[in-house]
Order: structure tokens, then C-alpha cells, then sequence
């Protein structure tokens, strides 16, 4: 079976490595896609998190700009501590703003807004309410206030350009997801059906070569088991089923020979008895039964010469010629038999 070549073993073999193929393929774009999927939901989760991070700084920003605002317009010191507040968390938020940049662009931007919101604490913001505390009367000029206005302003311009450019990534990432996920369905799909012909080939391909020789061997079995020792099996399949095939013929000639010779040997077994028994009833004719009657005709004689004054020795040879006479019958009898049998 190892000198086969190209033998059913290394045909199977060969079959499930197209089929591991094509599966593999599949799953392994499957997986692929997954693991895009997930980069592209944590890159999403990450602009979501770059815009409330940004949306914070803003929104601390005004507060800063309130507090400021109301105390140079009351002189109250609550509003001092929620300017205090609201300055630690402008630079917090600033902090964790630059923080969640993974990017050059989102760097530059992030960058950008922290000088920008730095920049109205430091020389906007403090300057202002420090007047506000002296009694300057700068502090509540027209001109200030426009400046704060500007500032913000600003600062709302770098955070609309941050949105923006973000917004565009998000959209062409998405737009780059939609149409990956699209290939790699239609690959998925591909390998899937690829793997579904194969399956189905490897199928036909099993049942011509293995299935359907299997099956006829076993009716061409049951014909020459039941003595119909002339079947023999078409050579025409592959590897070991076309041995197999081989062998059965051969087999099959075995036993035709066998039974010729057979046949063959129980007619020259049936010849030499038929010459053996004629050649006993041509001894039996010939030898014995006329040796037999000789004898019994000389006894007979011997009896016609006794004397009558010896009449025992006279019936005692009588005795001995009918003897005589019983086994020549005896012998004509076993000698009619032998030519029944013939």
C-alpha cells in the first residue's frame, strides 16, 4: 500500500488542506475584520473622549470667565474661590486634553488650545481680577472686556477647528471601516463558498473513488461467493482501490483455476475407477469364475468315479461342487454389479 502512488491517504490529505485553506481564509479575514473593528471603536471612543475633554476646557474657561466677571462687578469674595476653582480645572482639563492626543495633528491642535485657554488665565484672566481687587477702574473698562470676549473667541475657533478635523478622521475612518468590512465580507463570503465547493468536490470526489468501487466490490464478492466464479472487476480505479481491483481479479483467477482443475482431476478419478472396475469384472470373468468352474467340472468327475461302496466321500464332494457352484454364483453376481455400476 506505501508504494501507491499518489495513494488515497496523500489524496485525502491533500483534499483537507484546500478545504483547511479556504476555511482558514475565511476565519482568519473574519478575525482580522474583528480586530479592525475593535481599533476602529477604540479610535472612535478616543475621539469621543479628545471632544468631551475639550468641550470641559471650554466649559471651565466660562466659568472662569463668570467668576471673574461677577466679582469685578461685585467685589464679592465667593466668586474669587470659584475663579480659583475654575482655574485648576481649565489646567486640568488642559492636561488631560493633551494627554488623549495620539496623533501629530491632534498634538499641534491640542497644543493650540491649551496656549490659548493658558494664555486667558495667565494675561487675561489674573491680570483683570487683580485690578478688580485694587479698585482699578481698567478692570471694568469696555476695552477689557472686549479683550476677554476676544480671547474666548478664540478659543472657541481653535476648539470648532478640533472638532472639525476631528469629525473629518471620524468620518473618512468610518468610511474606510465601511468599505474594509465590505471587502472582507465579500471575502468571508468568498472563502465560505470556496470552502462549500470544496466540501462538496471532496465529496464527489470520495464517493467516486472510495464509496462507489467499495460498493461494487461487495456485490462482485457476493456473486463470486455464490459461485459465479467468472465475475471479475473493471481496473479502473486509483491508488490502493485500483489494487484492490487488481487483487480481486486475481483472486478471482485463483479460483476458477482451482475449480478446473477440479473438474479436471474428478473426471480422471472418475476414468480410473471405471477402468478399474472393468478390468475386475474382465479378471472376474475370465480368471476366477472360469478357474471356478474347471475346478468345480474336475470335482465332478472325481465324484462320478467314486466307487458306491464310498458314499460319504461321494456326498461330501457333492457338498464341495455345490460350494463351488454358490461362489460361482456369488462371483457372476459381484460381476453383473460391477457392469450396473459401469
Amino acid at each position: 500500500m506505501r508504494g501507491v502512488k499518489g495513494g488515497l491517504i496523500r489524496r485525502m490529505v491533500l483534499a483537507t488542506c484546500v478545504l483547511l485553506l479556504f476555511v482558514g481564509g475565511a476565519f482568519g479575514t473574519l478575525l482580522i475584520s474583528i480586530g479592525e473593528d475593535r481599533e476602529t471603536t477604540r479610535l472612535s471612543r478616543r475621539t469621543h473622549q479628545l471632544f468631551t475633554a475639550a468641550d470641559q476646557v471650554h466649559r471651565k474657561t466660562v466659568d472662569l470667565q463668570a467668576a471673574q466677571q461677577a466679582y469685578t462687578i461685585s467685589g464679592d469674595g465667593v466668586f474669587l474661590g470659584r475663579w480659583q476653582a475654575a482655574s485648576s480645572g481649565v489646567l486640568e482639563a488642559n492636561a488631560t486634553l493633551e494627554t488623549l492626543a495620539s496623533t501629530a495633528a491632534q498634538r499641534r491642535l491640542t497644543q493650540r488650545i491649551t496656549r490659548t485657554s493658558t494664555s486667558y488665565v495667565q494675561d487675561y484672566s489674573l491680570p483683570a481680577l487683580n485690578a478688580a481687587r485694587r479698585g482699578d477702574p481698567a478692570a471694568r473698562s469696555t476695552s477689557t472686556l472686549l479683550e476677554g470676549e476676544r480671547r474666548i473667541g478664540q478659543l472657541r475657533v481653535d476648539l470648532g477647528v478640533l472638532r472639525t478635523s476631528e469629525r473629518d478622521v471620524l468620518a473618512a475612518r468610518d468610511a474606510r471601516a465601511e468599505a474594509m468590512v465590505r471587502r472582507e465580507m465579500f471575502a468571508v463570503l468568498a472563502g465560505l463558498t470556496g470552502s462549500a465547493i470544496v466540501i462538496a468536490l471532496v465529496g464527489g470526489y470520495q464517493t467516486r473513488l472510495l464509496v462507489q468501487p467499495i460498493r461494487r466490490a461487495a456485490t462482485m464478492a457476493d456473486r463470486l461467493a455464490g459461485g459465479r466464479l467468472d465475475t471479475r472487476m473493471p481496473e479502473t480505479g486509483k491508488a490502493e482501490i485500483g489494487q484492490l481491483e487488481r487483487s480481486f481479479n486475481v483472486m478471482g483467477d485463483s479460483l476458477q483455476g482451482a475449480h478446473d482443475d477440479l473438474i479436471a482431476s474428478r473426471a480422471r478419478v472418475v476414468l480410473a475407477t471405471d477402468q478399474t472396475r472393468r478390468r475386475i469384472e474382465r479378471d472376474l470373468h475370465d480368471g476366477v469364475q472360469q478357474r471356478l468352474l474347471s475346478l468345480g467340472l474336475d470335482i465332478r468327475r472325481i465324484e462320478l468315479s467314486v466307487p458306491p461302496e464310498l458314499p460319504e466321500l461321494r456326498a461330501e464332494l457333492s457338498e464341495v461342487v455345490a460350494g463351488i457352484n454358490g461362489t460361482v454364483d456369488d462371483v457372476r453376481e459381484i460381476s453383473r454389479g460391477c457392469t450396473r455400476r459401469s
